[in-house]
């Protein structure tokens, strides 16, 4: 059904060429996108080296988009930020909304931690969203579960969560079959640390491919049910784009509607880099420039938070992220948001391999698990850094066939 779905999509914007020349080329497009998830443990490199080697083949096509799409995000699962933001500019228009000098006069920067955790202390549901090519949001989120269970939000709602995982509050860390995004390890190891730190996860995007505002009737209709049966529940909704804009009929339009809670909003995708300076919101180019946070921030006027004018009533909170630096090659968010330490893995290590994904599981965890961490080593040679929590953990080197080149377990203390 999904298959038809978006294959009739496509068709009507595809006048063009034949349905079965159309046909051949969606189906090409699938099998490409589902090589990622075939077999046992999921094989992160497959699908982006065939995207690659087809790309003459896409390029011009109603499929283009969709595998621009699915190349950003594959890109981000192994790793590499800057090449994820890189692919998914094309489909990004460039934003040239006027910036809000007036608004932004005598605004200060707060860390966006302590802003909405001192917010969420009013609501009985907070809802945040994502970039799904982004995992910086995923880490953000990460950054407030602990303080959030500790004011009493217990469920982690996630439009990702696949609705035939049945066993993942007993296992207590994600697989394969988990979710796709949740393949992604930052958004693996948000999933991981709920679980660890006593959320209950559920999905509720069962009907992913209806219509908009049907499709979250229906989530916010499953959502209202544990509030039914848990008169004091408080719950941490994470999703995608959006679909948390209260003045559209979209989740937190529906569970306000539904429940009678008015969910705390916040949105992460307008003030975050999107690659090159052209693409980014004017608005986030004058914050960068004038105000220039430090770290992760909400910007506050007379006591109140500033958001872009687009995102009056649709928003009550947005969350400005400054540029990523590097730390070693790797994004400073993972040391800065996780807690992670740099672990650096020796060259000698490789026995002069490249073009491989270095991966770091939990030692105990079984292979189907979600990595905590990996990366893409293309040089034979170089030191390479993980960013890792403390713990024991199996280094796998894998090469693009998913065949498992060496293995060894490390300590991080």
């Amino acid at each position: 059904m999904k298959r038809l779905y978006i294959l009739l999509f496509c068709l009507s914007y595809t006048s063009w060429i034949t349905a079965q020349d159309a046909t051949e080329i969606f189906n090409m497009y699938s099998e490409i996108s589902a090589k990622i998830v075939k077999g046992d443990v999921p094989n992160y490199l497959i699908s982006l080296k065939e995207f690659e080697q087809n790309e003459d083949k896409f390029t011009g096509t109603f499929a283009e988009q969709l595998v621009l799409e699915s190349r950003s995000s594959l890109y981000s699962f192994i790793g590499d930020h800057q090449k994820a933001l890189e692919m998914y500019q094309p489909l990004m228009p460039k934003d040239n909304m006027p910036v809000d000098s007036l608004g932004l006069e005598g605004v200060k920067a707060k860390n966006a931690r302590d802003i909405i955790l001192q917010k969420a202390k009013d609501h009985r549901i907070v809802i945040i969203n994502e970039n799904h090519h982004i995992p910086l949001h995923r880490a953000f989120t990460h950054s407030l579960l602990e303080d959030l269970h500790q004011q009493g939000f217990k469920y982690l709602a996630l439009e990702d969560m696949s609705t035939t995982e049945t066993e993942i509050n007993e296992r207590k860390f994600p697989i394969k079959r988990s979710g796709y995004y949740m393949l992604e390890p930052v958004f693996g190891n948000m999933v991981r640390t709920a679980l660890q730190t006593g959320y209950e996860v559920v999905p509720y995007d069962f009907h992913a491919f209806m219509e908009f505002g049907q499709r979250d009737s229906l989530g916010a209709t499953y959502l209202k049910k544990i509030f039914d049966e848990n008169p004091d529940a408080k719950m941490l909704i994470h999703l995608g784009h959006e679909h948390l804009n209260e003045n559209d009929k979209t989740i937190a339009y529906w569970i306000k509607k539904y429940t009678g809670f008015d969910p705390l909003t916040i949105n992460q995708i307008d003030l975050t880099e999107k690659g090159s300076p052209e693409y980014d919101n004017k608005n986030y180019q004058y914050i960068t420039q004038t105000i220039a946070p430090k770290e992760s921030s909400i910007l506050m006027k007379n006591g109140n938070a500033w958001i872009l004018p687009k995102r009056k009533d649709a928003n009550d909170l947005q969350v400005f992220h400054p540029k990523t630096t590097y730390q070693n090659n790797r994004p400073n968010w993972l040391f800065d948001l996780l807690k992670r330490k740099a672990y650096e893995v020796n060259a000698k290590d490789f026995e002069m391999n490249s073009n491989f994904l270095l991966q770091a599981f939990y030692k105990g965890e079984p292979d189907n698990a979600i990595p905590v961490d990996q990366t893409l080593v293309k040089k034979a040679g170089e030191n390479v850094t993980l960013a890792l929590p403390s713990g024991s953990f199996v280094l796998k080197m894998v090469d693009v066939s998913g065949n498992v080149l060496k293995n060894w377990e490390v300590a991080v203390d």
